[in-house]
C-alpha cells in the first residue's frame, strides 16, 4: 500500500524520510503497543516510555516559571528618606551659618543697618535740599548767608559745626592751648548727657551770633553792636521799644546779596607758623584743619564785612564762629559796615 504526504498529497517512495515535492518530513507509522512489546521481547530491548506526538496536538507541558515578585515601593518610607536628606542638608547649612539663637539678633541688626542708611541718605538729601554746600570754606560761608537771606534759621544753624565740635571736644587740649577757662568753655565730655549740654551750648553761641547779625542789619551798626554786646538802656540805643521791635526783624535779610568770600589776612595766614597755630586750635574740637575767611555782602544799599572761622571734618567744612581774629573782625558775629568795597581788601591782604 503506497503512502502519501499528508501535507501535499504526493505519493512517497518506500523508505524515504522526506517528501520529494514539499520537502517536509515523512511521518512514519507508529507500531501498535502489542507489536512493539513483541519486538522488544524478540530483540531483548528495554521498555521505553511512549514518545509524545506533537503533530497530533499534544504539546509538551512545562511548569510555569514563577518570577520573584518585585518589592512594592513603600511611599511612606520614601517620604521619610526625603525628609531625612532634607534635614541633613538643612543641618549642614545651619552648621556652616549662624546658630539659631543668633538669627533674630542678625535680623534685628540688618533692620537697624537699613534704617541707619536710610536716615543718613535722608539727612544728606535734606542738607542739599536746603542749599547747604560743605565742599569748601567759601561754599559753606556762602550757604550760611543764603540761608539768612531765605530766613531759614534752621538751615543757617545747620551750617555751624556745633554737633561735630561738641562730639570731638578734648578738654585736655583746650587747657594746653588756651591755658584758661571762661563761661564759653565746654565741659569735659565724659558721658552723653554732658555731650548734649556742650552741643546745646555751641548751638546757643551760633544762634547768638546770627541774632547779632540781625540786630546790626536792623538797627544799624552802632545800636546793633550795643544791643549785641550786653544790657543797654533803651535811651542809649537811641530807639524806642516800638522802633526796636519793628527794626529787629529777619525780614530785613530778604535783600541780602553775597558779593565776595575770600581768605582772611592771606599774607599772614598762608605762613606755616600761622597755619600750624590755627590747626592746633581746631584740633581742640577734633577738626583736621582750620581756616579764617571774610565775606562782603549787601543788604539793600548797605555793605557789610563779616569774619568767619571754619573747620574741616572729614572733607566737610563747617562754620565754628562768625569772626576772624586774623582779619580783626568783631566777635559775637557783629558785621561791620563798609562804605567802599575797597575796604574789603584790607581784611584779605
Amino acid at each position: 500500500m503506497a503512502n502519501f504526504c499528508k501535507y501535499c498529497g504526493e505519493p512517497l517512495k518506500s523508505g524515504s524520510s522526506f517528501c520529494g515535492k514539499c520537502g517536509r518530513p515523512v511521518q512514519k507509522p507508529v507500531p501498535r503497543a502489542g507489536q512493539a512489546e513483541q519486538g522488544r521481547k524478540k530483540t531483548g530491548m528495554p521498555k521505553t516510555p511512549p514518545r509524545r506526538d506533537f503533530d497530533q496536538g499534544e504539546r509538551e507541558q512545562t511548569p510555569p516559571v514563577m518570577l520573584e515578585e518585585p518589592p512594592r515601593r513603600n511611599f511612606e518610607q520614601g517620604k521619610q528618606v526625603k525628609k531625612d536628606l532634607k534635614g541633613r542638608r538643612n543641618s549642614g547649612k545651619r552648621q556652616s551659618g549662624l546658630p539659631k539663637s543668633l538669627i533674630p539678633l542678625a535680623a534685628a541688626f540688618s533692620v537697624f543697618a537699613v534704617i541707619l542708611l536710610v536716615s543718613l541718605i535722608l539727612f544728606v538729601a535734606a542738607k542739599h535740599s536746603k542749599g547747604i554746600d560743605t565742599s569748601s570754606p567759601e561754599k559753606i560761608v556762602g550757604s550760611l548767608l543764603e540761608q539768612l537771606e531765605a530766613q531759614d534759621m534752621e538751615g543757617a544753624l545747620a551750617c555751624f559745626s556745633s554737633e561735630e565740635a561738641a562730639g570731638n571736644f578734648q578738654y585736655e587740649k583746650y587747657v594746653e592751648v588756651y591755658d584758661q577757662e571762661s563761661a564759653d568753655t565746654l565741659l569735659p565730655a565724659e558721658d552723653e548727657k554732658v555731650l548734649l549740654i556742650n552741643q546745646r551750648k555751641l548751638e546757643g553761641q551760633a544762634a547768638d551770633q546770627v541774632a547779632s547779625t540781625i540786630r546790626v542789619i536792623g538797627l544799624g551798626e552802632t545800636a546793633g553792636r550795643l544791643s549785641a554786646e550786653g544790657v543797654t538802656p533803651w535811651k542809649k540805643l537811641g530807639l524806642s521799644k516800638k522802633e526796636y521791635v519793628e527794626n529787629v526783624d529777619s525780614k530785613n535779610l530778604k535783600k541780602l546779596s553775597v558779593e565776595r568770600v575770600e581768605l582772611a589776612a592771606q599774607k599772614k595766614q598762608n605762613t606755616d607758623e600761622t597755619q600750624k597755630e590755627l590747626n592746633k586750635e581746631g584740633a581742640v574740637y577734633g577738626a583736621q584743619e582750620r581756616r579764617e575767611y571774610v565775606a562782603l555782602y549787601t543788604v539793600g544799599e548797605t555793605s557789610y564785612i563779616q569774619g568767619f572761622t571754619v573747620d574741616c571734618y572729614d572733607g566737610e567744612w563747617k562754620i565754628f564762629s562768625m569772626t576772624s581774629k586774623l582779619a580783626g573782625t568783631p566777635a559775637l558775629g557783629i558785621p561791620e559796615t563798609a562804605k567802599k568795597s575797597a575796604e574789603f581788601d584790607e581784611y584779605t591782604e
